[in-house]
C-alpha cells in the first residue's frame, strides 16, 4: 500500500504530465486542421534546432514520472522511453492527416532522446535528494515554486508564438517574476539550518532558464544574454526584499505575490494587445477564437494557448494567495473563478477595440478553466508537500 506521500505525488505528477501533454500535442498539431485521409509522407528534412526544440518539448514526460514516482522505486528505462516514444508516435501519426506538418522519424528519435534525458535528470538529483531531502533541495516545500516551474510553458510558447524577434522579448516581465521568486526563495532557504548549497541553486536556475528561453533564443539569440541579466537583477532583488521582510515576518509568500502581481498584469496587457495600437476602432468580437471566415494559422493558436498557460499560472498564485491568507484551498474557489474571469474578461474587452485583434469569448472561458486547474494543481501541490513534511514529524 502506497504511503499517502507518494499517493500525493503521483496524483501531482499524473497531473502536470497530462497537462504537457495536452500543450505538446497543441504545439505540433497546430493549426489543428485535419484531412479525412492521409496527405503527407515521412519527412528526411531536419535541423538542429528541430532536434533541441523537440528534446526540450519532451524532458517534463521524462523528468515528472521520474522524480514523482514512490520513494525506493525504480523507473525502468523502458518505461520512460515508452512513454515518450509512444506519445510522440501518436503526434507523428496523425501528422500524416494535417496538411501543414510533416511526420518525421527523426523528430520521434529526438522526443523520445528528450525524455530519457528527463529521466537523467530525475535520477542523477534522487540519489542526492530522496525525500524531504530532494523537496528542501529543490525549494518545493515552497508551493511558490510551482508558479516559477508553471511558467515554463509560457516561455515557450511566447517564443513559438513569436514571428520575428520583437515579440519575443516578451518573456521579460516573466523573467522577472520568476528572479524575484527564486531569490526570495533562495534567501528564505538560505536562512534555514537544512537550506540548499549556493551551488546548486545556481545550476538549477541557470538550466531552468536555458530550458525556458531557448524556444524564444532560436528567434532572438541575444534574448538568452538579456534574460539571464534581468533574472540575475531581479533574484538580487528578491532576496534583499526577503532578508528585509524576514525581521517582521516568518511567512512572505502573500507579501512576495504582492510584489509580482503588477508585473504579471502588464505582461498580460503588453501580451493581450500586442503590437500596441492606440488608433480608436469599433468594437469588434466574437464567440469563437477567431472571427467566422478566418482560418486558425499556427501562430494565432499559440498565442491563444500562450494565454491559456498563463491564466493557469495566475489560478495556481490566485490558490497560493488567497491560502497564505488562513483559506482553505477549495474553499477560494468562488474568488479564483471570480479574479480570473474579470481578468480575462478586460483583456478581451480591451482586444475587442484593438484594430487588429478581435475579442473572443472563448478564449475567456479557455482562461477561466485554465485558472481552475492551476489551482488543482496548487491544492495537489500543497497536500504533496504536507504530506512528505508530515513523515519527518
Amino acid at each position: 500500500m502506497l504511503h499517502p506521500a507518494d499517493r500525493a505525488a503521483r496524483r501531482l505528477g499524473l497531473v502536470i504530465t497530462a497537462q504537457f501533454a495536452l500543450m505538446a500535442a497543441i504545439i505540433t498539431l497546430s493549426p489543428l486542421r485535419f484531412s479525412p485521409t492521409p496527405v503527407n509522407g515521412w519527412s528526411r528534412f531536419w535541423t538542429l534546432e528541430d532536434v533541441a526544440l523537440n528534446a526540450i518539448l519532451f524532458l517534463p514526460f521524462g523528468f515528472i514520472p521520474t522524480l514523482t514516482r514512490p520513494r525506493g522505486a525504480a523507473v525502468p528505462v523502458w518505461r520512460v522511453a515508452a512513454l515518450g516514444f509512444g506519445l510522440s508516435l501518436a503526434i507523428e501519426l496523425l501528422q500524416f492527416y494535417t496538411p501543414q506538418r510533416y511526420p518525421s522519424v527523426y523528430d520521434l528519435g529526438s522526443n523520445t532522446l528528450g525524455a530519457l534525458l528527463g529521466a537523467a535528470l530525475a535520477e542523477r538529483l534522487a540519489p542526492r535528494m530522496d525525500g524531504v531531502t530532494a523537496l528542501r533541495g529543490l525549494a518545493l516545500e515552497y508551493p511558490l515554486m510551482g508558479i516559477v516551474h508553471l511558467l515554463v510553458p509560457v516561455f515557450w510558447l511566447i517564443g513559438l508564438g513569436s514571428a520575428g524577434p520583437a515579440r519575443a522579448w516578451l518573456v521579460l516581465p516573466l523573467v522577472v517574476i520568476a528572479g524575484l521568486l527564486g531569490g526570495t526563495v533562495f534567501a528564505a532557504e538560505r536562512a534555514t539550518p537544512t537550506g540548499p548549497k549556493r551551488r546548486a541553486l545556481v545550476v538549477a536556475g541557470a538550466a531552468w532558464l536555458l530550458i525556458a528561453l531557448l524556444p524564444g533564443a532560436v528567434r532572438e539569440w541575444r534574448l538568452i544574454g538579456g534574460a539571464t541579466l534581468v533574472f540575475i537583477a531581479a533574484a538580487w532583488l528578491g532576496r534583499v526584499w526577503q532578508r528585509r521582510h524576514a525581521r517582521r515576518e516568518r511567512r512572505f509568500e502573500a507579501a512576495a505575490l504582492r510584489r509580482v502581481a503588477p508585473i504579471a498584469l502588464a505582461y498580460l496587457i503588453v501580451s493581450a494587445l500586442h503590437p500596441l495600437d492606440v488608433t480608436p476602432v469599433g468594437f469588434h468580437g466574437t464567440w469563437a477564437l477567431l472571427p467566422r471566415g478566418d482560418l486558425l494559422t499556427t501562430l494565432s493558436i499559440y498565442r491563444a494557448m500562450e494565454r491559456v498557460a498563463a491564466f493557469a499560472v495566475i489560478g495556481y498564485a490566485i490558490a497560493e494567495y488567497r491560502a497564505r491568507r488562513s483559506e482553505h484551498p477549495a474553499a477560494a474557489r468562488p474568488a479564483l473563478i471570480g479574479i480570473s474571469a474579470a481578468l480575462a474578461l478586460l483583456l478581451e474587452l480591451a482586444r475587442g477595440f484593438h484594430p487588429v485583434h478581435v475579442a473572443s469569448a472563448s478564449l475567456v472561458l479557455l482562461s477561466v478553466i485554465a485558472a481552475l486547474a492551476g489551482g488543482r494543481v496548487y491544492r495537489l501541490q500543497l497536500e504533496h508537500v504536507r504530506a512528505l513534511l508530515s513523515t519527518t514529524r
